[in-house]
């Protein structure tokens, strides 16, 4: 039981640091699109 709970958790943060990865790097690429923006008008 303890190591299901144990495999559980280890598998919820790998998704979390997955999720949190993409929406970084969405963030990061609308960053780069804003500043292009800002510094070519």
């Amino acid at each position: 039981m303890n190591t299901f709970i144990y495999n559980f958790h280890v598998y919820f943060k790998a998704v979390n640091s997955k999720i949190i990865y993409k929406i970084l790097r969405t963030f990061v690429r609308y960053i780069k699109v804003f500043s292009l923006k800002y510094i070519y008008t």
